[in-house]
């Protein structure tokens, strides 16, 4: 079973609209008449329809003999137990937050309310079979849970996970986790309708969801990795200033909301690199920058593999400025994938770098010999005045290193060549 736990992250306003729907629904719950269960049963088991409908119209409950205004709004606003108010509440709580930030308030309360009707009405007109009842708020839910997979759609989900007595925090992304665990499942439920859940309301509820705020993005477009309008207020405001310290306030309160942005994390690196250039030498406001944000940035097109991404910045880092404070949380393979990008691009100083990093951070690794081998090979090809010059920044950044030793050793063979 999986809990929907949201993005996560800080959202920029107050989910007015959310909690409202939470506290209603919550207060409404626990004042509403008992469902006479025993009831119901009863007629359904003498199977007569027309003294059930009766009942049905009596107590106002959705039913296909009983559509109305009234009883579709009684509906989204009713439950049959505890466990069903709690798990629709769960979800609109971590779906909703995120989704009203992105939409405001005013189109949040409409695709909530549209998508419970229309689920609802729709689900009763066209699936109901005419015994039974509906009620609950899950098509309002799926509504904005249609909204979050559009609006958040090459962002990440968290998930608490239950399965037995495992209990897991996990983190997917939303582009492929949605149509599988959402979507996949509702319509494999409908088709087998082996349950008593609406599977049709939902997704009627998760379709009004996905049109509305396809819609929405079409006439309010803002372009990704930015997700809310008050990232890219704050980044105009970031690029306008020339104090370094409130251009990295700025990104970083973006990246609270966000830390997916990587054009506002690239932005602050730049001016990092940029300071310590003009300084001529590492500073602690400097120093924290690439702390909090170079591995993150590397670290995320690693893992997509957009090495040209990563090119993007490191090209730009001087030899001066050496890696080992900054990529600890990088894996071997990470290390040794980026050395290798450049070794096949012919970059042949910044390849040895990362082989640097490699050996500097896993010494006792079965990788290592395999990867000095490689460095010899293209430490024997190095002869540029530019490229000794690099090699010799290096070495000095990191002397104790067996890289560097190698590099010593190539820099006095070239020497004694010379004299």
């Amino acid at each position: 079973m999986l809990f929907p736990l949201g993005l996560g992250v800080k959202i920029p306003k107050f989910p007015l609209m959310t909690l409202l729907f939470v506290v209603l629904n919550t207060y409404l719950f626990f004042i509403q008449p008992d469902l006479d269960v025993a009831r119901i049963e009863s007629l359904v088991k003498k199977e007569n329809l027309s003294e059930l409908i009766s009942y049905y119209k009596e107590k106002d409950y959705l039913n296909k003999s009983n559509m109305t205004i009234s009883s579709l709004i009684k509906a989204q606003f009713s439950h049959g137990s505890l466990l069903h108010l709690i798990g629709n509440m769960v979800a609109l709580i971590g779906f909703g937050i995120y989704v009203e930030a992105r939409l405001g308030s005013a189109n949040f309360l409409v695709v909530y309310l549209i998508g419970g009707f229309l689920g609802l009405s729709g689900s009763t007109f066209f699936f109901l079979k005419p015994e039974s009842f509906l009620l609950g708020a899950s098509a309002n839910v799926f509504s904005i849970m249609g909204c979050f997979f559009i609006l958040f759609f090459k962002h990440y989900i968290k998930f608490f996970l239950f399965y037995f007595i495992v209990w897991k925090r996990i983190v997917l992304p939303v582009n492929y986790s949605f149509p599988f665990f959402f979507i996949l499942v509702e319509v494999s439920n409908q088709l087998l309708a082996g349950n008593n859940v609406a599977n049709d309301a939902h997704l009627i509820g998760m379709g009004v969801g996905i049109v509305f705020s396809a819609i929405f993005f079409v006439s309010n477009p803002i372009q990704w990795p930015f997700i809310y309008q008050i990232e890219l207020d704050k980044f105009e405001t970031a690029k306008k200033t020339i104090d370094f310290e409130e251009q990295s306030k700025v990104c970083s309160d973006i990246l609270e909301f966000n830390p997916i942005n990587f054009k506002v994390r690239l932005f602050i690196l730049l001016k990092a690199l940029e300071r310590y250039e003009s300084h001529g030498g590492l500073d602690d406001k400097t120093k924290q920058v690439f702390m909090d944000h170079l591995e993150r940035y590397i670290g995320k097109f690693i893992s997509e593999k957009r090495f040209d991404l990563c090119a993007l910045l490191i090209k730009k880092i001087p030899f001066s400025l050496g890696f080992t404070p900054y990529f600890k949380g990088l894996s071997q393979k990470q290390i040794i994938k980026l050395g290798d990008y450049f070794l096949d691009s012919r970059d042949y100083c910044i390849a040895l770098r990362f082989y640097q990093l490699f050996i500097d951070y896993y010494p006792e690794s079965k990788r290592t010999k395999n990867i000095l081998r490689t460095c010899e090979g293209v430490l024997s090809g190095l002869h540029s005045n530019e490229e000794l010059k690099k090699l010799n920044i290096l070495k000095e950044t990191q002397k104790n290193n067996l890289l560097s030793h190698l590099i010593q050793a190539k820099l006095v063979d070239d020497f004694k060549e010379e004299a």
